[in-house]
């Protein structure tokens, strides 16, 4: 049995173009303490992105919600 593949989407528009937030430099020397939170390379959007096996059915589903 196959493993489904997880994909971080951007829950406003979809895009996968995600960039991880960073906080500062951490303790560990060249190392950045990170957020957690990502910013969408598309639309700008910022916050926590969701994990979705169909990135096409995810933005399919968002064109209706906008309608």
């Amino acid at each position: 049995m196959r493993k489904k593949k997880f994909v971080k989407v951007c829950v406003s528009c979809g895009s996968t173009r995600l960039e991880m937030l960073l906080l500062g430099y951490g303790l560990v020397p060249f190392g950045n303490e990170v957020s957690g939170l990502y910013t969408c390379r598309e639309c700008k959007w910022s916050g926590n992105p969701v994990e979705v096996a169909n990135v096409k059915e995810f933005k399919k589903m968002l064109e209706k919600k906008k309608d």
